[in-house]
């Protein structure tokens, strides 16, 4: 068990580092680039039951590689070497995280944990 949940929060710390460092939603003061071009409806993730003011309130791989349609055609179009670089890494991290089978759900390692505890999302 011990090995599971180091080897689940060893991949969700890359994946979050890796979306930090190329940080496709630019977020600035709690608004993504889509929320901000829109004028409405914050974060593609709306309304996921873990979505709070300050952000997810769980650490799920699967969210934190997830981008919505419309930022992934932008990078792709602005920035394509970038967009490249990112999307390699980041399918690199989530083949990883399928073969250990970390993305059967958008909830967290507690949920893949004990999926019977877990409900709806």
């Amino acid at each position: 068990m011990k090995k599971i949940i180091k080897d689940y929060y060893r991949i969700y710390s890359e994946v979050d580092k890796l979306v930090k460092e190329y940080d496709p939603c630019k977020i600035k003061n709690g608004t993504c680039s889509r929320g901000r071009m829109r004028h409405g409806k914050n974060f593609c993730c709306d309304p996921c039951k873990y979505l709070r003011n300050r952000g997810c309130t769980i650490k799920s791989i699967r969210c934190r590689a997830w981008l919505c349609h419309e930022i992934e055609c932008r990078l792709k179009i602005q920035d394509p070497k970038g967009y490249a670089e990112f999307y390699n890494k980041r399918t690199d991290l989530l083949v990883e995280a399928g073969k250990k089978g970390f993305l059967v759900n958008k909830g967290g390692l507690t949920e893949i944990l004990y999926p019977e505890k877990s409900g709806k999302w």
